[in-house]
């Protein structure tokens, strides 16, 4: 073979070789780069979504604080008065913006159903989450669905 042909070779060699590794190099660094983006975006968004349940936790509690300490919802609850409870539960689940309230006796049975949905059921406490249970109160907020 001629030095002219193999340089020829050579130069073609070099011409498509480095562009095309160049390429192949750029799109695996890229998708690397991509796949760490997401993952810090997925983590991010995830301390994000926590940090709203939380403080949407934190105002549901600090709402239903608020109405059972309410001495209306006291003396209806204290006398059995059903629809005074009713209202006062349907009222305060609007306020908050809340999917549902309940006030459920310690022995799972509900006692009113802001929803009318569950009235005189029973719920299970094994198959609920337990948000918290203050020490110094009778009240125990939970959750349907496991969301803390």
């Amino acid at each position: 073979m001629k030095l002219r042909t193999q340089i020829l070779i050579g130069f073609v060699f070099v011409l498509f070789a480095v562009p095309l590794s160049t390429y192949f190099l750029v799109i695996h660094f890229t998708n690397d780069l991509l796949a760490q983006q997401r993952e810090e975006e997925l983590v991010v968004s995830s301390q994000t979504f926590e940090k709203f349940l939380k403080l949407r936790g934190e105002s549901l509690q600090f709402a239903l604080k608020a109405l059972s300490s309410d001495f209306g919802f006291k003396k209806a609850f204290g006398t059995g008065d059903l629809p005074t409870i009713y209202s006062a539960i349907r009222n305060q689940k609007e306020r908050v913006h809340a999917d549902m309230l309940s006030v459920v006796g310690l022995d799972g049975k509900v006692i009113s159903d802001a929803n009318q949905t569950v009235q005189g059921g029973r719920i299970h406490f094994s198959e609920v989450s337990l948000l918290k249970i203050p020490e110094e109160s009778e009240q125990l907020l939970i959750s349907m669905d496991g969301l803390r």
